[in-house]
């Protein structure tokens, strides 16, 4: 019996975001993210995917940042589930072919289970939908945060016993990962891979950044510091300077150990919403989505714990077991309360941190080289751009006094710092270190006082936006105070102020 035909366009909330609002550019940041396209077409497509000749009905998901996710019900009660990517989701074609073609690798290839892909397409142009779209099974089970706990070369895969395996099938293509567009990187034109080396990843970092302060009429904004007068106020100039530096030290910054430094297909935003488990056995994982901006990446820059492992204490370090408070016997019931969760929270970091070391030990050799302050002047250099310089030039000022003593230099004959810093430009880097700083400190405050977690990236939910957008202004008077400006700064603050007025 063919089901009755529903105009599915006329829902015009399919096409809009509904769920946040933005307190910093926000006209552009809705236009990124309102997306015309035709819904009927795409539920058509949906129901032919799996033998049905119409949707009973469509319904739009919890929206992301990036992307139109709908869930398209059957007559019989079948579900697939459909994803049209927003404007600023990426590069055209690029973004959608690579998502495809990693979810088929990690399904077919790896064995992972992911939701098999039903119809895609990457070419606006070429389809009935007017828009890129991927369709794919619904995933089983439940969320687990719903528990308490261009030319194509061939893929060449590396088993664990180190021999190699080509599959024609899948090719290497060009990057998709988040830090290639954010920011409005999308529109500057550099080297976005595929790279042969880890040396020439980390190189077309450092040109990637330089050329987006070159070219970029507004530099990206910074999700973490509040930057103006009495704080840190970015330098053009200063930022190539340490780009620069950042290049001639790439050498000296990488892993002795190449095991850390090989390439790996990462998923680089595997929190509990994008894991769903067996609401039985919540340990069983049934499938894991969002697969869009996956990129393979050295080791070293993927060897961090999961994101539902993180939690607001201190980081567990090494091998490390945790321990109550010293003074847990004195506390408050409250007190008490809040610190057995976080002893029970870094219990199960340390737990993940000591059953990676025993199973796959690379990683955890990965681990280890990421809280070196080695590998902080290679992920702070990525963000050099909208982040400033300062903290990265702080950081090359403390490794020159440990130059002698890193193993890359000892493996290199012990060559000489090769920078050389003026007693003049150490004053500043300590004095722009010290103002960043403090715009950190000032941002986090603000998160923390305004309870909107997303407010470095400028979204908060529609039921927050006007009481958020009434504290920053009252935030705004209360740290121009604060940090003593002068009548000229209180204005240059208009100027710098990163929210919308």
């Amino acid at each position: 019996m063919p089901v009755p035909s529903t105009d599915w366009n006329s829902h015009h909330e399919f096409f809009r975001l509904t769920s946040y609002r933005f307190v910093s550019d926000e006209r552009r940041q809705m236009e990124m993210r309102n997306v015309q396209f035709d819904m009927n077409n795409l539920a058509k497509i949906a129901a032919t995917s799996i033998g049905f000749e119409g949707c009973a009905n469509v319904k739009k998901l919890a929206e992301g940042l990036f992307n139109k996710v709908f869930l398209f019900t059957m007559e019989d009660g079948s579900e697939v589930v459909g994803k049209v990517p927003c404007r600023n989701a990426g590069r055209p074609h690029f973004t959608t072919a690579s998502e495809v073609a990693s979810m088929d690798f990690a399904r077919t290839v790896l064995g992972t289970p992911v939701p098999k892909v039903l119809a895609w397409s990457s070419k606006a142009s070429e389809n009935t939908v007017a828009a890129e779209y991927i369709i794919m099974e619904k995933a089983p089970g439940v969320q687990l945060e719903e528990n308490d706990l261009e030319t194509p070369t061939p893929c060449v895969l590396t088993k664990q016993d180190g021999s190699k395996v080509v599959n024609p099938r899948f090719s290497v293509g060009p990057s998709t990962s988040r830090e290639q567009f954010d920011g409005g990187r999308m529109g500057v034109d550099f080297d976005r891979g595929p790279w042969n080396t880890v040396d020439q990843y980390e190189r077309a970092v450092g040109y990637r950044e330089i050329n987006c302060v070159e070219k970029m009429l507004n530099l990206p904004r910074s999700l973490v510091g509040l930057y103006g007068p009495g704080t840190y106020i970015r330098s053009r100039s200063k930022i190539l300077a340490a780009l620069h530096n950042y290049l001639q030290l790439i050498p000296y910054l990488l892993p002795t150990d190449s095991s850390i430094s090989s390439s790996f297909l990462w998923h680089s935003d595997l929190h509990s919403q994008n894991i769903f488990v067996n609401p039985e056995s919540p340990w069983e994982v049934l499938s894991i989505i969002d697969w869009q901006f996956i990129s393979l990446l050295p080791l070293f820059h993927c060897a961090r714990q999961p994101h539902f492992l993180d939690h607001g204490g201190d980081p567990v370090e090494g091998l490390e077991r945790p321990k109550f408070p010293e003074n847990f016997d004195g506390m408050s019931p409250s007190e008490q309360k809040d610190a057995e969760t976080l002893y029970w929270q870094r219990i199960a970091s340390s737990l993940y941190r000591h059953l990676v070391n025993l199973e796959v030990p690379v990683f955890y050799k990965a681990m280890e080289y990421r809280e070196t302050p080695l590998f902080q002047a290679l992920l702070s250099a990525q963000f050099l751009a909208a982040d400033g310089e300062a903290l990265f030039q702080w950081n090359l000022k403390q490794l020159r006094e440990e130059w002698s003593t890193l193993p890359s230099v000892q493996a290199a004959g012990n060559p000489q710092f090769p920078i050389h810093f003026s007693e003049d430009e150490i004053h500043t880097i300590d004095t722009d270190a010290e103002g960043t700083l403090r715009g950190i400190e000032w941002m986090e405050m603000l998160d923390l006082a305004l309870g909107s977690p997303g407010l470095g990236d400028g979204y908060v939910r529609n039921d927050q936006y006007d009481a958020v957008k009434r504290s920053l202004k009252e935030s705004k008077a209360i740290i121009v105070d604060q940090l003593g400006c002068s009548e000229e700064d209180r204005l240059q603050w208009d100027e710098y102020w990163p929210f919308d007025e």
